[in-house]
Protein backbone atom coordinates (compact mmCIF):
# COMPACT_ATOMS: atom_id res chain seq x y z
CA UNK A 1 0.00 0.00 0.00
CA UNK A 2 2.82 2.40 0.88
CA UNK A 3 4.61 1.65 -2.38
CA UNK A 4 1.52 2.48 -4.43
CA UNK A 5 1.21 5.78 -2.55
CA UNK A 6 4.82 6.96 -2.92
CA UNK A 7 5.54 5.52 -6.40
CA UNK A 8 4.15 8.59 -8.31
CA UNK A 9 6.36 10.80 -6.12
CA UNK A 10 9.42 8.82 -7.22
CA UNK A 11 8.56 9.53 -10.87
CA UNK A 12 8.12 13.26 -10.29
CA UNK A 13 11.26 13.48 -8.16
CA UNK A 14 13.60 11.82 -10.66
CA UNK A 15 12.60 13.60 -13.85
CA UNK A 16 15.42 15.55 -15.53
CA UNK A 17 14.55 19.11 -14.67
CA UNK A 18 17.32 21.70 -14.68
CA UNK A 19 16.67 25.06 -13.06
CA UNK A 20 16.94 28.21 -15.18
CA UNK A 21 20.25 28.98 -13.44
CA UNK A 22 22.84 26.77 -11.80
CA UNK A 23 25.53 27.99 -9.41
CA UNK A 24 29.20 27.29 -9.97
CA UNK A 25 31.52 26.38 -7.09
CA UNK A 26 32.48 30.05 -6.83
CA UNK A 27 28.83 31.05 -6.73
CA UNK A 28 28.03 28.49 -4.04
CA UNK A 29 30.91 29.81 -1.92
CA UNK A 30 29.68 33.41 -2.27
CA UNK A 31 26.13 32.33 -1.41
CA UNK A 32 27.32 30.51 1.71
CA UNK A 33 29.35 33.52 2.78
CA UNK A 34 26.31 35.76 2.23
CA UNK A 35 24.15 33.61 4.49
CA UNK A 36 26.78 33.55 7.21
CA UNK A 37 27.35 37.30 7.10
CA UNK A 38 23.62 37.91 7.09
CA UNK A 39 23.14 35.72 10.17
CA UNK A 40 25.92 37.26 12.30
CA UNK A 41 25.41 40.81 11.07
CA UNK A 42 21.79 41.29 12.12
CA UNK A 43 22.74 43.72 14.90
CA UNK A 44 24.50 46.53 13.02
CA UNK A 45 25.59 48.20 16.30
CA UNK A 46 27.77 45.23 17.35
CA UNK A 47 29.41 44.26 14.04
CA UNK A 48 30.21 45.60 10.60
CA UNK A 49 29.51 42.26 8.86
CA UNK A 50 26.36 43.77 7.38
CA UNK A 51 28.62 45.77 5.05
CA UNK A 52 30.21 42.58 3.74
CA UNK A 53 26.71 41.09 3.50
CA UNK A 54 25.54 44.01 1.36
CA UNK A 55 28.53 43.67 -0.95
CA UNK A 56 27.97 39.93 -1.42
CA UNK A 57 24.28 40.47 -2.14
CA UNK A 58 25.19 42.99 -4.83
CA UNK A 59 27.59 40.43 -6.36
CA UNK A 60 24.86 37.76 -6.42
CA UNK A 61 22.32 40.09 -8.00
CA UNK A 62 24.83 41.26 -10.60
CA UNK A 63 25.63 37.67 -11.51
CA UNK A 64 21.97 36.83 -11.95
CA UNK A 65 21.39 39.87 -14.12
CA UNK A 66 24.41 39.32 -16.39
CA UNK A 67 23.58 35.66 -16.97
CA UNK A 68 20.16 36.73 -18.22
CA UNK A 69 21.54 39.44 -20.49
CA UNK A 70 24.16 37.36 -22.27
CA UNK A 71 22.84 34.40 -24.27
CA UNK A 72 25.51 32.82 -26.50
CA UNK A 73 24.62 32.61 -30.20
CA UNK A 74 25.47 28.99 -30.89
CA UNK A 75 24.18 25.92 -32.70
CA UNK A 76 24.97 22.30 -32.00
CA UNK A 77 25.18 19.02 -33.90
CA UNK A 78 25.34 15.58 -32.32
CA UNK A 79 27.41 12.95 -34.18
CA UNK A 80 26.45 9.47 -32.98
CA UNK A 81 28.03 6.16 -34.02
CA UNK A 82 25.97 3.80 -36.15
CA UNK A 83 25.63 1.39 -33.24
CA UNK A 84 27.32 0.43 -29.97
CA UNK A 85 27.45 -2.69 -27.80
CA UNK A 86 25.76 -3.07 -24.43
CA UNK A 87 27.91 -2.61 -21.31
CA UNK A 88 30.82 -1.20 -23.35
CA UNK A 89 31.62 2.47 -22.80
CA UNK A 90 31.92 4.62 -25.90
CA UNK A 91 32.29 8.24 -26.88
CA UNK A 92 30.77 10.51 -29.50
CA UNK A 93 31.13 14.13 -30.57
CA UNK A 94 28.98 17.20 -30.19
CA UNK A 95 29.95 20.03 -32.55
CA UNK A 96 29.30 23.56 -31.23
CA UNK A 97 29.21 26.38 -33.78
CA UNK A 98 29.79 29.92 -32.49
CA UNK A 99 27.53 32.19 -34.52
CA UNK A 100 28.12 35.30 -32.40
CA UNK A 101 30.67 38.09 -32.34
CA UNK A 102 32.50 37.12 -29.15
CA UNK A 103 34.57 34.18 -27.97
CA UNK A 104 32.53 31.67 -26.01
CA UNK A 105 34.42 30.00 -23.15
CA UNK A 106 33.71 27.67 -20.22
CA UNK A 107 30.64 26.11 -21.84
CA UNK A 108 29.41 22.91 -20.19
CA UNK A 109 27.50 20.31 -22.21
CA UNK A 110 24.88 17.99 -20.73
CA UNK A 111 23.36 15.58 -23.27
CA UNK A 112 20.12 14.31 -21.75
CA UNK A 113 18.58 10.93 -22.64
CA UNK A 114 14.82 10.63 -22.51
CA UNK A 115 14.11 9.18 -19.08
CA UNK A 116 11.78 6.16 -19.07
CA UNK A 117 10.27 5.33 -15.70
CA UNK A 118 9.38 1.72 -14.83
CA UNK A 119 5.79 0.70 -14.32
CA UNK A 120 4.49 -0.06 -10.84
CA UNK A 121 4.25 -3.77 -11.73
CA UNK A 122 7.93 -3.79 -12.78
CA UNK A 123 8.86 -1.97 -9.59
CA UNK A 124 7.04 -4.50 -7.42
CA UNK A 125 8.25 -7.64 -9.21
CA UNK A 126 11.91 -6.70 -9.73
CA UNK A 127 14.83 -6.74 -7.34
CA UNK A 128 17.93 -4.60 -7.52
CA UNK A 129 21.20 -6.55 -7.75
CA UNK A 130 22.57 -7.08 -4.22
CA UNK A 131 19.46 -5.47 -2.76
CA UNK A 132 19.73 -7.86 0.19
CA UNK A 133 22.89 -6.01 1.32
CA UNK A 134 20.98 -2.75 1.91
CA UNK A 135 19.51 -1.85 5.26
CA UNK A 136 15.92 -2.72 6.14
CA UNK A 137 14.62 0.81 5.53
CA UNK A 138 16.09 1.07 2.02
CA UNK A 139 14.71 -2.36 1.14
CA UNK A 140 11.26 -1.38 2.41
CA UNK A 141 11.09 2.01 0.69
CA UNK A 142 12.69 0.74 -2.53
CA UNK A 143 13.95 4.08 -3.83
CA UNK A 144 17.33 2.64 -4.88
CA UNK A 145 15.49 -0.12 -6.73
CA UNK A 146 13.44 2.52 -8.56
CA UNK A 147 16.57 4.41 -9.60
CA UNK A 148 18.19 1.20 -10.86
CA UNK A 149 15.09 0.22 -12.87
CA UNK A 150 14.77 3.71 -14.32
CA UNK A 151 18.40 3.72 -15.49
CA UNK A 152 17.97 0.31 -17.14
CA UNK A 153 14.73 1.38 -18.85
CA UNK A 154 16.37 4.61 -20.04
CA UNK A 155 19.17 2.48 -21.47
CA UNK A 156 22.12 4.87 -21.47
CA UNK A 157 24.13 7.00 -19.06
CA UNK A 158 25.81 10.13 -20.49
CA UNK A 159 28.51 12.15 -18.70
CA UNK A 160 28.70 15.92 -18.90
CA UNK A 161 31.60 17.50 -20.80
CA UNK A 162 33.47 20.80 -20.84
CA UNK A 163 34.16 22.72 -24.05
CA UNK A 164 37.32 24.68 -24.76
CA UNK A 165 37.06 28.30 -25.87
CA UNK A 166 35.25 28.65 -29.21
CA UNK A 167 36.58 31.41 -31.48
CA UNK A 168 34.31 33.93 -33.21
CA UNK A 169 32.47 32.26 -36.11
CA UNK A 170 34.37 29.08 -35.31
CA UNK A 171 33.43 25.62 -34.14
CA UNK A 172 34.58 23.15 -31.51
CA UNK A 173 34.22 19.38 -31.26
CA UNK A 174 33.49 18.17 -27.75
CA UNK A 175 33.98 14.50 -26.88
CA UNK A 176 31.19 13.09 -24.70
CA UNK A 177 31.58 9.83 -22.79
CA UNK A 178 28.60 7.48 -22.44
CA UNK A 179 27.76 3.99 -21.26
CA UNK A 180 24.92 1.84 -22.69
CA UNK A 181 23.18 -0.14 -19.96
CA UNK A 182 21.12 -2.57 -22.04
CA UNK A 183 20.48 -3.68 -25.60
CA UNK A 184 17.80 -2.11 -27.75
CA UNK A 185 17.09 1.49 -28.72
CA UNK A 186 18.18 4.36 -26.51
CA UNK A 187 16.68 7.79 -27.12
CA UNK A 188 18.55 11.05 -26.65
CA UNK A 189 16.32 14.07 -26.31
CA UNK A 190 17.77 17.44 -25.29
CA UNK A 191 21.28 18.87 -25.31
CA UNK A 192 21.72 21.47 -22.56
CA UNK A 193 24.46 24.10 -22.76
CA UNK A 194 25.41 25.81 -19.49
CA UNK A 195 27.12 29.18 -20.01
CA UNK A 196 28.70 31.24 -17.17
CA UNK A 197 27.98 34.85 -16.28
CA UNK A 198 30.69 37.53 -16.40
CA UNK A 199 31.66 36.82 -12.79
CA UNK A 200 31.63 33.05 -13.21
CA UNK A 201 29.16 32.55 -10.34
CA UNK A 202 26.06 31.27 -12.11
CA UNK A 203 25.36 29.25 -15.24
CA UNK A 204 22.63 30.15 -17.66
CA UNK A 205 20.82 27.29 -19.40
CA UNK A 206 20.28 26.98 -23.13
CA UNK A 207 18.46 23.89 -24.38
CA UNK A 208 18.47 22.40 -27.87
CA UNK A 209 15.82 19.80 -28.63
CA UNK A 210 17.36 17.27 -31.04
CA UNK A 211 15.85 13.81 -30.51
CA UNK A 212 17.84 10.89 -31.92
CA UNK A 213 17.90 7.12 -31.47
CA UNK A 214 20.95 4.96 -30.88
CA UNK A 215 20.98 1.23 -31.57
CA UNK A 216 22.59 -0.75 -28.75
CA UNK A 217 23.62 -4.24 -29.84
CA UNK A 218 23.53 -7.14 -27.38
CA UNK A 219 26.65 -7.89 -25.41
CA UNK A 220 28.69 -10.81 -26.67
CA UNK A 221 31.25 -13.20 -25.26
CA UNK A 222 34.46 -14.61 -26.68
CA UNK A 223 34.17 -18.15 -28.02
CA UNK A 224 37.05 -20.59 -28.14
CA UNK A 225 38.59 -20.25 -31.60
CA UNK A 226 38.94 -24.03 -31.84
CA UNK A 227 35.18 -24.53 -31.49
CA UNK A 228 33.91 -26.12 -34.69
CA UNK A 229 30.45 -25.40 -35.98
CA UNK A 230 28.29 -28.49 -36.66
CA UNK A 231 28.57 -29.52 -40.30
CA UNK A 232 27.45 -32.54 -42.30
CA UNK A 233 29.99 -34.66 -44.14
CA UNK A 234 28.48 -33.91 -47.56
CA UNK A 235 28.33 -30.14 -48.07
CA UNK A 236 26.45 -30.55 -51.34
CA UNK A 237 23.42 -31.77 -49.47
CA UNK A 238 22.86 -28.27 -48.27
CA UNK A 239 24.61 -24.94 -48.17
CA UNK A 240 24.64 -21.99 -50.47
CA UNK A 241 25.96 -22.02 -54.00
CA UNK A 242 28.88 -19.70 -54.68
CA UNK A 243 27.33 -18.67 -58.00
CA UNK A 244 24.17 -17.68 -56.13
CA UNK A 245 26.07 -15.39 -53.77
CA UNK A 246 28.73 -13.91 -56.08
CA UNK A 247 27.23 -14.16 -59.55
CA UNK A 248 29.64 -16.75 -60.95
CA UNK A 249 31.82 -19.62 -59.78
CA UNK A 250 35.59 -19.48 -60.20
CA UNK A 251 36.03 -23.21 -60.87
CA UNK A 252 36.47 -23.48 -64.66
CA UNK A 253 35.71 -26.96 -66.06
CA UNK A 254 35.69 -26.87 -69.89
CA UNK A 255 34.45 -25.19 -73.06
CA UNK A 256 31.32 -26.25 -74.90
CA UNK A 257 29.09 -25.08 -77.74
CA UNK A 258 26.63 -22.32 -77.09
CA UNK A 259 23.08 -23.40 -76.16
CA UNK A 260 19.82 -21.51 -76.09
CA UNK A 261 19.32 -19.44 -72.92
CA UNK A 262 23.06 -19.39 -72.14
CA UNK A 263 24.22 -16.04 -70.79
CA UNK A 264 26.28 -13.90 -73.18
CA UNK A 265 28.65 -13.22 -70.27
CA UNK A 266 29.81 -16.84 -70.43
CA UNK A 267 30.88 -16.67 -74.09
CA UNK A 268 34.62 -17.24 -74.55
CA UNK A 269 35.32 -14.86 -77.43
CA UNK A 270 38.86 -16.02 -78.42
CA UNK A 271 37.68 -19.64 -78.82
CA UNK A 272 34.51 -18.50 -80.58
CA UNK A 273 36.53 -16.57 -83.17
CA UNK A 274 38.85 -19.52 -83.68
CA UNK A 275 36.00 -22.02 -84.18
CA UNK A 276 33.77 -19.56 -86.03
CA UNK A 277 30.87 -20.36 -83.71
CA UNK A 278 29.83 -19.33 -80.20
CA UNK A 279 31.63 -21.20 -77.43
CA UNK A 280 30.84 -20.76 -73.72
CA UNK A 281 32.80 -21.51 -70.59
CA UNK A 282 31.39 -24.15 -68.26
CA UNK A 283 31.89 -23.88 -64.53
CA UNK A 284 31.45 -26.22 -61.61
CA UNK A 285 29.11 -25.07 -58.86
CA UNK A 286 30.72 -24.59 -55.46
CA UNK A 287 28.89 -24.69 -52.17
CA UNK A 288 29.57 -22.84 -48.95
CA UNK A 289 28.47 -24.37 -45.63
CA UNK A 290 25.18 -22.92 -44.48
CA UNK A 291 24.35 -22.87 -40.80
CA UNK A 292 21.11 -22.14 -39.00
CA UNK A 293 20.99 -20.57 -35.54
CA UNK A 294 17.62 -21.23 -33.94
CA UNK A 295 16.87 -19.00 -30.95
CA UNK A 296 14.03 -19.99 -28.64
CA UNK A 297 12.99 -16.97 -26.53
CA UNK A 298 9.89 -18.50 -24.99
CA UNK A 299 10.71 -17.72 -21.34
CA UNK A 300 9.40 -15.61 -18.47
CA UNK A 301 12.87 -15.02 -16.99
CA UNK A 302 14.46 -11.73 -18.05
CA UNK A 303 17.88 -13.08 -17.00
CA UNK A 304 17.60 -16.16 -19.19
CA UNK A 305 16.31 -14.09 -22.11
CA UNK A 306 19.23 -11.67 -21.99
CA UNK A 307 21.82 -14.43 -21.69
CA UNK A 308 20.22 -16.43 -24.52
CA UNK A 309 20.37 -13.35 -26.78
CA UNK A 310 24.01 -12.77 -25.78
CA UNK A 311 24.92 -16.39 -26.53
CA UNK A 312 23.20 -16.16 -29.92
CA UNK A 313 25.08 -12.92 -30.65
CA UNK A 314 28.38 -14.55 -29.71
CA UNK A 315 27.73 -17.55 -31.95
CA UNK A 316 26.74 -15.35 -34.90
CA UNK A 317 29.96 -13.35 -34.51
CA UNK A 318 31.87 -16.66 -34.46
CA UNK A 319 30.12 -17.71 -37.68
CA UNK A 320 30.91 -14.33 -39.21
CA UNK A 321 34.63 -14.85 -38.50
CA UNK A 322 34.42 -18.24 -40.25
CA UNK A 323 32.79 -16.52 -43.28
CA UNK A 324 29.88 -18.95 -43.02
CA UNK A 325 26.44 -18.35 -44.48
CA UNK A 326 24.03 -18.33 -41.56
CA UNK A 327 20.31 -17.98 -40.96
CA UNK A 328 19.01 -16.55 -37.69
CA UNK A 329 15.62 -18.10 -36.97
CA UNK A 330 13.42 -16.99 -34.08
CA UNK A 331 9.73 -16.58 -33.37
CA UNK A 332 7.93 -13.33 -32.57
CA UNK A 333 4.28 -13.53 -33.58
CA UNK A 334 5.41 -15.82 -36.39
CA UNK A 335 8.72 -17.52 -37.25
CA UNK A 336 11.21 -15.09 -38.78
CA UNK A 337 14.42 -15.74 -40.72
CA UNK A 338 17.22 -13.20 -41.05
CA UNK A 339 19.86 -14.45 -43.50
CA UNK A 340 23.53 -13.66 -43.84
CA UNK A 341 24.99 -14.84 -47.16
CA UNK A 342 28.63 -15.33 -48.13
CA UNK A 343 30.36 -12.52 -49.96
CA UNK A 344 32.08 -9.43 -48.56
CA UNK A 345 29.33 -6.83 -48.93
CA UNK A 346 26.25 -9.01 -48.44
CA UNK A 347 27.90 -10.87 -45.56
CA UNK A 348 28.57 -7.74 -43.52
CA UNK A 349 25.15 -6.29 -44.31
CA UNK A 350 23.35 -9.51 -43.39
CA UNK A 351 25.33 -9.89 -40.17
CA UNK A 352 24.39 -6.35 -39.13
CA UNK A 353 20.71 -7.05 -39.80
CA UNK A 354 20.93 -10.13 -37.59
CA UNK A 355 22.49 -8.16 -34.73
CA UNK A 356 19.86 -5.45 -35.17
CA UNK A 357 17.10 -8.06 -34.90
CA UNK A 358 18.65 -9.48 -31.73
CA UNK A 359 18.98 -6.00 -30.22
CA UNK A 360 15.22 -5.43 -30.29
CA UNK A 361 14.11 -9.00 -29.60
CA UNK A 362 11.60 -9.60 -26.80
CA UNK A 363 10.25 -12.73 -25.19
CA UNK A 364 7.86 -14.76 -27.35
CA UNK A 365 4.48 -16.07 -26.22
CA UNK A 366 4.30 -18.56 -29.08
CA UNK A 367 4.99 -22.24 -28.26
CA UNK A 368 8.29 -23.73 -29.38
CA UNK A 369 6.45 -26.27 -31.54
CA UNK A 370 5.55 -23.48 -34.00
CA UNK A 371 9.21 -22.58 -34.38
CA UNK A 372 10.26 -26.23 -34.60
CA UNK A 373 7.89 -26.97 -37.48
CA UNK A 374 9.26 -23.98 -39.37
CA UNK A 375 12.86 -25.14 -38.85
CA UNK A 376 12.01 -28.62 -40.15
CA UNK A 377 11.06 -27.11 -43.51
CA UNK A 378 14.55 -25.61 -43.80
CA UNK A 379 16.66 -28.73 -43.18
CA UNK A 380 17.28 -29.45 -46.89
CA UNK A 381 19.10 -26.12 -47.21
CA UNK A 382 21.38 -26.59 -44.19
CA UNK A 383 24.68 -28.25 -43.40
CA UNK A 384 24.47 -27.63 -39.64
CA UNK A 385 22.17 -26.26 -36.96
CA UNK A 386 22.78 -24.49 -33.63
CA UNK A 387 19.92 -24.32 -31.13
CA UNK A 388 19.91 -21.78 -28.27
CA UNK A 389 17.14 -22.15 -25.71
CA UNK A 390 16.30 -21.58 -22.04
CA UNK A 391 15.00 -25.07 -21.27
CA UNK A 392 15.12 -28.56 -22.76
CA UNK A 393 11.76 -30.21 -23.43
CA UNK A 394 10.44 -33.06 -25.50
CA UNK A 395 9.77 -30.63 -28.37
CA UNK A 396 13.43 -29.60 -28.38
CA UNK A 397 14.54 -33.23 -28.43
CA UNK A 398 12.19 -34.04 -31.30
CA UNK A 399 13.64 -31.16 -33.33
CA UNK A 400 17.18 -32.34 -32.66
CA UNK A 401 16.23 -35.90 -33.58
CA UNK A 402 14.57 -34.76 -36.81
CA UNK A 403 17.49 -32.62 -37.98
CA UNK A 404 20.01 -35.33 -37.11
CA UNK A 405 17.99 -37.87 -39.10
CA UNK A 406 18.17 -35.52 -42.11
CA UNK A 407 21.97 -35.40 -41.92
CA UNK A 408 22.07 -31.96 -40.26
CA UNK A 409 24.20 -32.12 -37.07
CA UNK A 410 22.64 -30.02 -34.31
CA UNK A 411 24.44 -28.45 -31.33
CA UNK A 412 22.30 -27.16 -28.48
CA UNK A 413 23.13 -24.45 -25.95
CA UNK A 414 20.76 -24.47 -22.96
CA UNK A 415 20.83 -21.45 -20.63
CA UNK A 416 19.84 -22.25 -17.03
CA UNK A 417 19.65 -20.30 -13.79
CA UNK A 418 22.53 -20.90 -11.34
CA UNK A 419 20.23 -21.86 -8.46
CA UNK A 420 18.69 -24.62 -10.57
CA UNK A 421 21.43 -26.01 -12.84
CA UNK A 422 20.42 -28.74 -15.29
CA UNK A 423 23.64 -30.61 -15.93
CA UNK A 424 23.83 -33.29 -18.64
CA UNK A 425 24.58 -35.97 -16.08
CA UNK A 426 21.62 -35.07 -13.87
CA UNK A 427 18.22 -34.79 -15.53
CA UNK A 428 15.97 -34.62 -12.50
CA UNK A 429 14.33 -31.41 -13.70
CA UNK A 430 14.92 -31.82 -17.43
CA UNK A 431 11.84 -32.97 -19.25
CA UNK A 432 13.78 -34.77 -21.95
CA UNK A 433 17.35 -35.91 -22.44
CA UNK A 434 19.28 -34.65 -25.49
CA UNK A 435 19.70 -37.10 -28.33
CA UNK A 436 23.44 -36.39 -28.53
CA UNK A 437 24.78 -35.11 -25.20
CA UNK A 438 28.22 -34.43 -26.70
CA UNK A 439 26.60 -31.66 -28.74
CA UNK A 440 24.54 -30.28 -25.88
CA UNK A 441 26.06 -27.56 -23.67
CA UNK A 442 24.41 -26.42 -20.43
CA UNK A 443 25.40 -22.84 -19.57
CA UNK A 444 24.70 -21.39 -16.14
CA UNK A 445 23.62 -17.76 -16.47
CA UNK A 446 26.25 -16.61 -13.98
CA UNK A 447 29.28 -18.00 -15.87
CA UNK A 448 28.34 -18.00 -19.54
CA UNK A 449 31.54 -16.21 -20.54
CA UNK A 450 33.78 -18.87 -18.98
CA UNK A 451 31.72 -21.71 -20.43
CA UNK A 452 31.90 -20.37 -24.01
CA UNK A 453 35.61 -19.74 -23.73
CA UNK A 454 36.22 -23.33 -22.66
CA UNK A 455 34.26 -25.01 -25.47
Amino acid sequence: MLHKFIFPAYIRLTKNRYSTRQSSERGQLVLAATLVCGAIGIDTDLTLNYQIFSLLVILLLSAQITVRIHQPAISIERILPKHVSANQKFSYDIVINNLGSRVEADLRIIDEPIVIAPSFQEFESSREPFEETRNAYDRFVGFHRFLWLQSIKTGIRVNSAQADAIPIKGKRRVRVEAEPLRRGLARLGTTTILHPDLLGMNYGVQRFVNPEQLLILPKSYRINESFELPSGSNSNSGGASASWSTGASDEFVSLRDYRDNDSAKKIHWPSSLKRQKPVVREFQDEYFPRQSLVLDVHTESATLLEEAVSVATSLLRHMNKKNTSADLIYCAKNPITVSCHSGATSHNSGHHEQLKALATLTSSVQPFSLLAEFVKTKTQELTGCVLVCCKWTEAHQQLQQFTESRGVPTTAFIIVLPENPQQPDSHKQVESEPLNSSRCHYLSSDNVAEALLSL
